[in-house]
């Protein structure tokens, strides 16, 4: 009897949500346990981290409450998630089953260029998660913003196959910042880092 299993209910396996929103990884257990922890496995490289519950960043992961709050989720905080129980008088272990985590936002490979005059030059970006769509803008040197019209002529791109924003045959009037938009599942609009571009 003191060594009964505990029993996992993860659902849902999997979560998709904004960068910036808060998201519970959620939990339920049967049975009787000492200690819940969670654990995190990055999508990329597969290195295993130990989730810190600090009651700021992460809440939860506790005997009466084993879910997983992550508050203010970003971009680094995709991959998945596994919850590990002690358990009986020798302290056995059980891990329970993976959940995804997705966290949806903009990824901006450069906050600066420099583009010669006349030449050409790519905002390069990458949308995390599933875009429904995408729109860039410029902040000019005037303090004005105006959402950039792609004509495949001077402005190319700006899909969400091909979210980058190429600008070719670049002249004074290009200077300025750029920042672009897009939206994902959770349907509201989500900005990206401001990049710099400096004419030569």
């Amino acid at each position: 009897m003191g060594n009964t299993i505990p029993y996992f209910e993860i659902t849902p396996s999997r979560y998709k949500v904004d960068k910036g929103k808060t998201v519970i990884l959620k939990c339920s257990l049967e049975g009787v346990y000492k200690t819940a922890s969670w654990k995190k496995r990055n999508h990329q490289n597969s290195t295993v981290t130990n989730i810190i519950i600090d009651d700021s960043k992460y809440i939860g992961s506790t005997v009466k409450y084993p879910s997983l709050v992550i508050v203010n989720a970003d971009l680094n905080d995709t991959g998945s998630y596994f919850c590990t129980v002690t358990y009986g008088k020798n302290n056995l272990k059980k891990r329970g089953p993976d959940v995804s985590l997705t966290v949806e936002g903009i990824k901006m490979a450069s906050l600066k260029y420099k583009v010669d005059y006349s030449g050409e030059i790519k905002l390069v970006c990458t949308l995390i998660g599933s875009p429904k769509s995408i729109c860039w803008y410029r902040n000019s040197l005037d303090n004005t913003t105006e959402r950039i019209v792609i004509d495949s002529s001077k402005y190319k791109g700006s899909t969400v196959d091909d979210p980058s924003l190429e600008i070719v045959n670049v002249n004074e009037n290009d200077t300025g910042s750029y920042f672009c938009t897009a939206r994902f599942s959770g349907n509201e609009e989500l900005s990206g880092d401001t990049v710099s571009v400096i004419i030569q």
